[in-house]
């Protein structure tokens, strides 16, 4: 496969979609060099975007070589937003950078769109083994199949038009991907594909599985509620 890079940005030929792949990145050098690696063998036409907000550790030198990477302000939903005003392809996919996707991916994406859908995210899978981590990735896609509702660690696939019509991320330091999600499902067709991703259980390994769990559930249920979110983004802050 034959790779050609125009203004910092790696284009691969061979899909009939243009995808601009968005990664909001802080202080993520081990995984930003292994998506670096991932995202070089994908298939199709793409290019990447890094959305840094202000990393210091010096990961970002490598990924520079074939992808764009921008710098801007912190925090989550605005580094994604504005890697999207810049954004090429005329479909954006937006993956946390501890994510495994397939070398396929983006012709799974062409694909599920030809069905008439506007967006989705995929099928998601732990890199880690047990029974809560599997309970837990069964509810989250049984969530995206029924009520429409897109997590990041799912990766979210969007025409960019859709996005633009939306409104992108709502400016909100956490629970960006529900709210906008909670949004998109009133005015565009979202579904799930049947492409695979595989995401971190860092998290989950570093606290405690099913406390995680309970936790990450319990700041849903205040979000819901109307509680501050800035205090539940210091919650979620203080447990990663």
């Amino acid at each position: 496969m034959n790779g050609i890079i125009i203004d910092e940005i790696l284009i691969y030929n061979g899909g009939k979609m243009e995808f601009s792949i968005i990664i909001p990145v802080l202080n993520e050098k081990m995984n930003i060099a292994r998506i670096t690696e991932q995202l070089l063998k994908l298939e199709g036409d793409y290019e990447v975007i890094i959305a840094d907000g202000g990393s210091t550790d010096g990961g970002l030198e490598a990924a520079s070589e074939f992808f764009t990477v921008l710098s801007c302000d912190r925090g989550r939903a605005l580094q994604m937003n504005t890697a999207a005003k810049i954004a090429k392809g005329e479909v954006l996919l937006f993956l946390h950078c501890d994510s495994t996707i397939e070398t396929k991916a983006l012709f799974t994406i062409e694909e599920f769109l030809a069905q008439g859908y506007d967006a989705g995210c995929f099928t998601m899978h732990f890199d880690g083994k047990g029974f809560w981590l599997s309970l837990f990735a069964y509810l989250s896609n049984f969530r995206a199949k029924l009520l429409n509702i897109m997590f990041g660690d799912q990766g979210i696939f969007i025409k960019k038009v859709a996005f633009e019509n939306v409104g992108r991320f709502p400016d909100i330091p956490i629970m960006e991907d529900l709210q906008f999600s909670l949004e998109a499902r009133k005015h565009i067709k979202i579904g799930q594909c049947d492409g695979k991703i595989m995401t971190s259980a860092r998290r989950f390994n570093k606290n405690g599985v099913f406390k995680t769990i309970m936790f990450m559930h319990w700041l849903k249920i205040l979000y819901f509620a109307g509680a501050d979110i800035n205090r539940i983004n210091e919650m979620y802050k203080n447990v990663r």
